[in-house]
């Protein structure tokens, strides 16, 4: 099974929600994981995760997960993880499926990995639709169905998810999987991989 995406808050933007001062935090937290001030970034994370702000709860539980910043705890970062998703937070229902995915906090339990990956998918996560394609594809915790799988795979990958877009390319140049060979949608999405490959790398010097 290819490496479960755990969705890091801290690397991705969001709207505007209730409680500026959290929010703030959260940002101010984000600018020094990026910078790889990883005590800094936690700090601030917290302080905004007790307030209930959901994003800076997810992002608390991977530094947990990661032990960046703080003594790794798989359990505490279920509990960050979980906190998010009772508040409908689609990466932190994501990262609790990850945890029972792997028994990280929980039992190993993939019927709820799948549940999770599911729900967080529906609400439009990248993500998550790559990782519950996987499942499906599988059959791990979900009836193995490869039509259904290579419905949310398409989702990711149009969602900008570039694992998903390779998985693409190679299920076009391969053939089977429900899909006919076509060598031109494989070099298509093979193409859209690459660039976004580049995008990543650059975003980041």
């Amino acid at each position: 099974m290819k490496k479960w995406f755990v969705a890091a808050v801290f690397l991705l933007l969001i709207g505007s929600v209730p409680g500026s001062e959290a929010e703030r935090l959260w940002k101010k937290g984000r600018v020094f994981y990026l910078k790889k001030e990883y005590a800094q970034a936690v700090e601030c994370y917290r302080k905004a995760a007790e307030a209930g702000y959901a994003p800076a709860q997810n992002s608390l539980g991977c530094c947990y997960l990661a032990g960046r910043g703080v003594r790794k705890n798989p359990s505490m970062a279920c509990h960050y993880f979980q906190k998010a998703a009772d508040q409908g937070d689609a990466r932190g229902i994501n990262n609790v499926g990850f945890c029972y995915l792997y028994g990280f906090g929980y039992v190993n339990y993939p019927l709820f990995a799948a549940d999770h990956s599911r729900r967080a998918a529906d609400r439009g996560l990248a993500e998550a639709q790559y990782n519950h394609a996987d499942l499906t594809r599988l059959g791990m915790g979900t009836s193995r169905n490869i039509s259904r799988a290579l419905d949310y795979y398409r989702k990711a990958a149009e969602a900008g998810c570039r694992p998903a877009m390779q998985t693409l390319a190679d299920w076009y140049e391969q053939g089977g999987q429900g899909l006919a060979r076509d060598t031109r949608k494989a070099g298509e999405w093979k193409t859209l991989s690459i660039r976004k490959n580049n995008q990543k790398e650059e975003s980041v010097q």
